[in-house]
């Protein structure tokens, strides 16, 4: 790969990131099986939020992407929420998992899916920079109040399910490999 491909795949990557939060319960079996590096797809939409406060399940998936759709621009039912959404079939990299007094932080990048390989055998210091910047922000969040219409039944049952695993904890991205 040459200089302008990489430097064209961090140009179409990393500016303009935003930062969305879901937040979930997964048992410990689900949560171990995100490892730093991994490459998931999620086959369904994904629903996420800009509102951000303290975790309202043992589980925080914080993704990181320049590409979500603000669903209450479309959908004003959902604006309450900040709802973002993720097209159906959206690939991540898993950049950290980050635990705090039982409470686990699963930072997704959220990744093209002509850039796939590329991140599977990368490490730049650009995640690390997302990396360290998203552990502050995390410990920050454990002092916040929790964000209120994110612990609606509605809000809840929206991202009840893990984010490319199955909730029998099989891999979409593995098996599609």
């Amino acid at each position: 790969m040459t200089n302008e491909e990489v430097e064209s795949i961090i140009n179409e990557v990393f500016p303009g990131l935003t930062l969305y939060y879901r937040d979930t319960d997964l048992t410990q079996e689900l949560i171990s099986l995100y490892k730093k590096g991994n490459i998931l797809l999620e086959p369904a939409f994904t629903d996420c939020s800009y509102l951000g406060g303290h975790p309202t399940g043992n589980t925080r998936y914080l993704i990181a992407s320049s590409k979500a759709a603000d669903l209450g621009k479309v959908q004003p039912d959902v604006a309450k929420y900040g709802m973002m959404v993720l097209n159906a079939g959206a690939f991540f990299k898993v950049l950290d998992v980050y635990e705090i007094d039982g409470c686990t932080q699963i930072l997704l990048l959220h990744i093209p899916s002509h850039t796939v390989d590329f991140f599977k055998i990368t490490n730049s210091n650009l995640e690390q920079t997302v990396i360290e910047k998203c552990r502050a922000l995390f410990e920050k969040r454990m002092t916040d109040p929790e964000v209120e219409i994110l612990t609606t039944e509605d809000w809840k049952s929206r991202v009840d399910f893990p984010i490319g695993i199955s909730k029998e904890g099989k891999n979409y991205f593995e098996d599609m490999q």
